[in-house]
């Protein structure tokens, strides 16, 4: 089986670490989600 992929862009990774930011508890959500299902995480630095 294909491993489940997904694309973290850094303002994901922002919401995720500030916990100031108005995104952070839906960041925090879909995070722990991801790791939990094992997601194969990609991101870029382009």
């Amino acid at each position: 089986m294909e491993p489940k992929r997904v694309f973290v862009d850094t303002s994901a990774f922002y919401a995720l670490m500030d916990r100031s930011d108005r995104n952070h508890s839906k960041a925090a959500l879909l995070w722990k989600h991801l790791l939990q299902e094992e997601y194969y995480l990609l991101t870029s630095n382009y």
